[in-house]
């Protein structure tokens, strides 16, 4: 195998890459209820994945572009969904076995219902704090940064949308639009409360 270099990068495949690990999670998510002697196996597959992956990401793969944390969004949904119907249908599963008032069904209704109020817990907890930088990681990120990286820096870089004339960018996908949305929302909400009475 040739030695990867700049001549002979390497990318790592993302859509694949997390595809399978998505599966496996889910697959063991699912059938943990009903199988509980997988988990140590499950356990062992993603600590050699952790250790792997780490070291390609380390020394093999070849930073192509910053995804900027935004693939974990649809990886923490599509894990999601994956386990809630994977759930339902167990649930189904135990109810044409064992009966639809059994405490078997019962209780995969109940874990689906918990997976609901987990992602709603994470999307109303965790996604706020996600969506925007704070300030502080922006001033140390301002002066931890060379004089080379600050002088390409343009002088709209820290310029309030809101609170200038220009018209908003309305390009972009839907969750994108979604999340400018929620920020513009937080920076009036901001303005408000700072105003004086």
């Amino acid at each position: 195998m040739p030695d990867p270099g700049p001549e002979n990068p390497v990318y790592c495949f993302f859509a694949s890459e997390v595809t399978n690990i998505n599966i496996v999670f889910v697959l063991a998510l699912m059938y943990c209820v009903v199988a509980p002697v997988m988990m140590p196996a499950c356990l062992l597959y993603f600590s050699l994945a952790f250790l792997v992956y780490k070291w390609l990401f380390v020394h093999v793969y070849t930073k192509q572009y910053d995804l900027l944390g935004e693939s974990w969004y649809v990886c923490f949904w599509g894990l999601i969904v994956g386990v809630f119907f994977g759930t339902v249908s167990l649930s189904g599963l135990a109810a044409s076995h064992k009966g639809s008032k059994s405490p078997h069904c019962l209780a995969l209704w109940i874990l689906s219902f918990l997976v609901l109020i987990f992602a709603w817990h994470c999307q109303r907890t965790f996604m706020p704090f996600c969506a925007a930088l704070p300030y502080r990681a922006a001033v140390l990120a301002d002066e931890t940064s060379s004089a080379a990286v600050t002088e390409q820096f343009s002088s709209d870089y820290y310029h309030d949308p809101i609170l200038s004339d220009t018209r908003p960018d309305l390009g972009g996908t839907l969750f994108d639009l979604h999340l400018k949305f929620k920020a513009r929302i937080k920076v009036v909400k901001v303005c408000r409360r700072s105003r004086p009475h």
